[in-house]
């Protein structure tokens, strides 16, 4: 089983209204990772998500930089007053890096495009700073 830690965002199950994680691999599952209704393929009320692309430019201590996308990828919708930088903490920053383990790294995460069309363009700082 992936680690216990929100993947791609959270979201509430329609049909339980059960707190979801995105585990890559395995779809929506609840924090506790059990059958909470009835089956074990939870679905997220479609209204709470969206889809962005993004461009990531990862850089590294040690390493030479690095430029990866995440296309039309599902995320949790921030909710009306949520900070964007936390939102994005949680919901992008899984998308960031290139596997290394050491030293230190920064991650600038850019909107390219998305369904709700207010965050194209708005660009995320996120590692050791």
């Amino acid at each position: 089983m992936a680690p216990q830690r929100p993947l791609r965002g959270r979201a509430e199950c329609r049909r339980c209204n059960t707190d979801l994680w995105r585990v890559e691999g395995e779809g929506w599952r609840d924090g506790a990772d059990v059958e909470a209704c009835g089956t074990d393929v939870h679905e997220p009320d479609p209204a709470a998500l969206l889809v962005v692309s993004l461009e990531i430019d990862n850089r590294y201590e040690r390493y030479p930089s690095q430029t990866t996308y995440a296309n039309d990828v599902e995320v949790a919708r921030p909710v009306p007053g949520e900070d964007l930088d936390d939102w994005a903490y949680r919901n992008l920053f899984d998308f960031t890096g290139v596997g290394h383990e050491d030293g230190l790294s920064w991650y600038f995460v850019t909107i390219k495009a998305s369904t709700v069309h207010e965050l194209v363009g708005n660009e995320y700082e996120m590692g050791d700073f």
